[in-house]
């Protein structure tokens, strides 16, 4: 597969930055990768965009309630932790 990099020139449709789970649509209007672009990418077809963006997004809202959870979790047992710094005595 040719990978394409920000800058090059690429045919209009939909690519995809594999490692960092980024899409991007070239147009016919500039046919070139996007200049904010990072990484490289491949070109995808439309369909399979379309179904790899729907698993990403149910992915995101399947595993965003547990990290809620969690963080939360962490975040109210803090103060209730038991300090490592001996308490002295009075008297």
């Amino acid at each position: 597969m040719k990978r394409y990099r920000r800058g090059d020139k690429a045919k209009p449709g939909f690519y995809i930055d594999v490692r960092r789970a980024d899409f991007i649509q070239v147009t016919g209007d500039s046919p070139v990768i996007p200049s904010g672009a990072t990484g490289s990418y491949i070109k995808v077809q439309g369909i399979l965009a379309a179904i790899l963006m729907a698993v990403y997004g149910l992915g995101m809202v399947l595993f965003l309630p547990f990290a809620a959870i969690v963080g939360l979790t962490a975040f109210l047992r803090k103060p209730f932790r038991r300090s490592k710094t001996p308490v002295k005595k009075q008297g």
